[in-house]
């Protein structure tokens, strides 16, 4: 296990056992266990940024997960 593993195990399994503070939408309020969820949620709920592959139209919520995308083709 790495750190951050560690860290990911913590914030989902156990945060508010040990006072973790998760990602908490500043809109609606909605806690989430890691970082990307709330990204995923703000794009689909709120109208956040998203990242669309102009070939295909894929949708991608998280930059690096875009150009990783591209790298395929």
């Amino acid at each position: 296990f790495s750190v951050s593993t560690l860290w990911t195990h913590l914030r989902v399994k156990h945060a508010d056992e040990e006072g973790i503070e998760k990602p908490t939408c500043t809109i609606c309020g909605e806690d989430f266990n890691i970082k990307y969820k709330l990204k995923k949620h703000m794009a689909l709920k709120h109208g956040g940024e998203t990242f669309d592959c102009f070939i295909c139209k894929a949708r991608f919520y998280l930059k690096g997960k875009a150009v990783a995308g591209l790298g395929a083709i």
